[in-house]
């Protein structure tokens, strides 16, 4: 029996493009880990919270300054159309 070595790098059989595509996971990976660790759980519920708080109140004033006019102009036209009470008849 004989037995052929070649002289192949078994342990690292990587290419230039597969090196680098390693690489850049692992900054993005340390990354997302550093910026895990900058910010507490409470932090960013916090955050959260906040933000969506902040899209309500801009909902909500989104709406009423829809409603807004439409609301006024109904107002103004009852009050024209509505009778005025007149001094003689409170009278009675």
């Amino acid at each position: 029996m004989l037995i052929c070595f070649r002289g192949k790098n078994v342990l690292n059989q990587k290419s230039e493009l597969q090196k680098a595509l390693s690489k850049h996971k692992e900054k993005q990976l340390m990354n997302q880990i550093q910026q895990h660790r900058e910010t507490p759980e409470l932090e960013r519920a916090i955050a959260e919270r906040a933000r969506r708080l902040e899209q309500a109140e801009q909902s909500t004033e989104e709406f009423e300054a829809g409603t807004n006019p439409t609301l006024q102009q109904v107002r103004a036209r009852l009050r024209h159309a509505a009778p005025t009470p007149s001094p003689a008849a409170s009278a009675h």
